[in-house]
């Protein structure tokens, strides 16, 4: 990446039109940016970063006609490496860290957030830019400005996840990374189902006040981008239909995500590993997933909102106070 000087040229392309103007106003009074153009509209996002070619772009993956995603992948298709890219995305999971990391997008973060929050983190993006930072470089500077020691564990643990991440181009969090980290920080090197005493660590259900043990189940799945394309939307099913049903094929299917089966027909497929079997027998005690709760996504959105209003200085008692406020509201205005 070249590194900048004078200043960043940044182009805001954000799918919510209330967010999209509060930032343009932050950006346009500033002395350190200078904003070359904003747009809804991810077609139009794509035409202005061609013609404009900025320095940095933010992208939303709600973009319409063309998601942040599509946009981003255009870019680096045509080369556009020097141009950093800021992904919005409501939803950040294994997959979306796995699509940032092929498309080496610089920094992701997680949708609803305000303008100020998100002015903040452009400057922050464009100061690191500006240096050349490396990722690893970025995240420690940030740790050590939230007080972190570079001795503590958490310090270490952080820095370390990231590297694994990297290095294992975006493998499963939980089951990989986490196990490696768990290794390498433990102080007298046991395995990672031992404590450091040497116990054995069990695996065990929530318990309940019914002495059921019950946990929160999830259900994960395929989607198809409708694009417009009939004979790509068939073909996309099709494959689909082959990783999920097809009877020689579902088991690595399964397997590859490193998940359980929902259909008992699929078998066993972790019958010669110990710690995965173990897992299995937790299958009968799953329940509804969270996002089905009462007021779930008023709950999620005031949640975030909540960090947000604490990370920019209001006082937590009150910030909490309200996110419980507006949450209960929600959840018994849907029971």
């Amino acid at each position: 990446m070249k590194i900048k000087q004078g200043k960043m040229r940044i182009l805001l392309a954000c799918a919510d039109e209330s967010l999209l103007k509060q930032t343009k106003r932050l950006m346009q009074a500033s002395n350190e940016l200078e904003l070359v153009g904003c747009t809804s509209n991810g077609t139009k996002a794509w035409e202005m970063i061609r013609q404009k070619t900025p320095d940095m772009v933010v992208l939303d993956t709600d973009l319409p006609y063309a998601d942040g995603f599509a946009v981003a992948s255009w870019m680096r298709q045509n080369k556009m490496w020097d141009t950093s890219i800021i992904l919005l995305s409501s939803f950040i999971g294994g997959q979306t860290y796995v699509e940032c990391s092929l498309l080496h997008i610089n920094v992701l973060l997680r949708k609803p957030i305000c303008a100020d929050a998100l002015y903040e983190r452009i400057k922050l993006a464009v100061t690191c830019t500006s240096r050349g930072d490396t990722v690893e470089q970025r995240l420690a500077q940030i740790l050590r400005e939230l007080g972190m020691r570079e001795q503590t564990i958490g310090y270490q643990c952080a820095l370390l996840t990231v590297c694994l991440y990297r290095e294992t181009n975006g493998a499963s969090i939980t089951k990989i990374i986490y196990h490696s980290v768990a290794q390498q920080l433990n102080s007298d090197n046991n395995d990672a189902g031992l404590t450091n005493d040497g116990d054995e660590i069990m695996p065990m259900a929530f318990p309940t006040a019914s002495g059921d043990p019950k946990l929160c189940g999830g259900i994960w799945g395929f989607g198809v981008f409708d694009n417009g394309d009939e004979a790509k939307v068939k073909a996309a099913k099709t494959f689909i239909e082959f990783i999920a049903a097809d009877p020689d094929q579902v088991k690595d299917s399964v397997l590859a995500s490193t998940y359980f089966p929902v259909r008992a027909s699929v078998g066993d497929i972790y019958a010669d590993n110990a710690i995965m079997s173990e897992y299995t027998k937790f299958m009968a005690y799953l329940g509804d997933y969270y996002q089905i709760t009462p007021g779930w996504a008023t709950a999620r959105t005031e949640w975030w909102n909540m960090l947000q209003r604490v990370g920019t200085g209001e006082d937590v008692a009150t910030s909490v106070a309200t996110f419980v406020q507006n949450a209960n509201a929600a959840a018994a205005a849907e029971a």
